[in-house]
């Protein structure tokens, strides 16, 4: 299994979500104000998903002429802030993905995938994003693959 083939699972589980907004299976940016709207924005307001890798961990399996390698699939949402009414919508939208990836059916989700663990969102927050406040969502969803020789 591919990194191209667990970010697309990761996209269209969040693309499952009601309300959610442009989902990218990795990291995207903008140069102008014109492309950052077109990228970023769902019903004229900031709400964006992106998926992408940080880093993989590699080890012997216990099978002979195994390896295993664990992924840390991180995904990044952001949402516009609108003062005392998107605190409950990112929340809201946080509480709807975790499902999504932790119940035990959804952590092992194809061939070749030993098990995928719980999805870690270890921070939710608010940042200056493209010069507009923006809260934003860290998610990490560790995906263990078999490597067979």
């Amino acid at each position: 299994m591919t990194l191209a083939d667990i970010t697309h699972v990761a996209q269209q589980r969040l693309e499952s979500v009601s309300g959610m907004g442009q989902v990218y299976d990795t990291i995207r940016n903008s140069n102008s104000d014109k492309s950052f709207r077109e990228l970023f924005t769902k019903d004229a307001k900031i709400n964006a998903w992106l998926i992408t890798r940080d880093g993989v961990a590699s080890q012997d399996g216990q099978l002979i002429r195994t390896s295993t390698d664990t992924h840390n699939i991180v995904i990044i949402g952001y949402y516009g802030f609108e003062d005392g009414v998107s605190e409950p919508i990112i929340q809201g939208m946080a509480d709807a993905i975790r499902p999504l990836f932790n119940s035990m059916s959804a952590r092992r989700f194809a061939p070749g995938i030993e098990w995928s663990g719980p999805m870690q969102m270890p921070s939710i927050y608010l940042v200056n994003f493209a010069n507009r406040l923006c809260h934003i969502v860290r998610c990490v969803w560790p995906v263990t693959v078999i490597n067979e020789e």
